[in-house]
């Protein structure tokens, strides 16, 4: 969030409202607009959002629901560091994104690639 955001709306990096998502859902948006020619994302949930147990779902909300809007087939790398990958996988297939995507721990260093609609079984599992 930028700071004067921060500041108007009295919020704290790692909080989570429908405005904090509202607004990141807008900066997609305006990121896309403004650079037409990307070519693909990557997320971190436990870079960007402190709230541990949602952070898979703040991802999907904000982010793949957000993206897949938009009618670009945007690749997508989601690094899902201390997380489960059989939840991982479901929060992935519940997205239903559009566009290729690879999520990877690096601390099990597996790393699952998913074209739409298909979860791999060793991911799944």
């Amino acid at each position: 969030m930028s700071p004067g955001f921060k500041a108007a709306h009295k919020v704290e990096d790692g909080q989570d409202s429908a405005l904090i998502r509202n607004y990141q859902k807008e900066c997609i948006r305006e990121l896309l607009r403004e650079y037409p020619e990307l070519t693909g994302w990557e997320r971190a949930p436990a870079r960007i959002c402190r709230c541990r147990p949602a952070n898979a779902e703040w991802i999907r909300d904000v982010y793949l629901d957000t993206l897949a809007k938009t009618g670009r087939k945007t690749p997508f790398i989601y690094r899902y560091w201390g997380a489960r990958p059989k939840e991982t996988a479901e929060m992935l297939a519940k997205a239903k994104y559009p566009a290729r995507y690879s999520w990877t721990s690096s601390s099990t260093a597996s790393t699952c690639t998913r074209p739409p609609n298909r979860i791999p079984k060793k991911c799944a599992g």
